[in-house]
């Protein structure tokens, strides 16, 4: 049977405790205290494990467990269901500032680009395009995730 480790390790978290955590919405201390001290996950993040990585030791087990995990699923798909609400919400009003400011005077542009941080749009725009290509996604996750360990080794970020 594979560990936890194990499928951390051959996930698309690439063993990132942090990521997995964000992931499950569960404290990087708690998911660290099952990874590093042994501790068992309580019955709600049992139900999160077994929903995430499918390892059949986080499987439901009994009517309580099971009615736990149909609650669990559905709690996930609202709240998923209002976070994407949020992120259009907030794509459309983006579009709205951004035709007002294709429309506005050179000026008010100007006054916008002395406001903006030119790496946080940058950032923000690759995200976006992204978000449209799973597997290019994945692989800046992974470069992501490395880029910490370059600047502790002495590289450059």
């Amino acid at each position: 049977m594979m560990s936890l480790r194990e499928w951390l390790d051959n996930s698309q978290y690439q063993g990132n405790i942090r990521r997995f955590s964000v992931a499950l919405g569960v404290s990087l201390k708690t998911v660290e205290d099952w990874f590093y001290r042994g501790a068992k996950p309580s019955l709600p993040n049992k139900l999160r494990l077994y929903l995430v990585t499918g390892l059949e030791e986080y499987a439901p087990q009994g009517e309580v467990e099971i009615c736990g995990l149909q609650e669990l699923e559905q709690k996930e798909s609202a709240i998923l269901q209002e976070r994407i609400s949020i992120f259009l919400g907030l794509l459309a009003s983006l579009h709205k500032e951004l035709d007002y400011f294709k429309e506005t005077t050179p000026q008010k542009r100007k006054a916008l680009r002395d406001r903006l941080d030119g790496l946080q749009i940058a950032y923000i725009s690759n995200l976006l395009q992204l978000l449209l290509n799973e597997e290019r996604f994945r692989e800046w996750l992974t470069m992501s995730a490395l880029a910490p360990l370059a600047t502790q080794r002495g590289g450059t970020r």
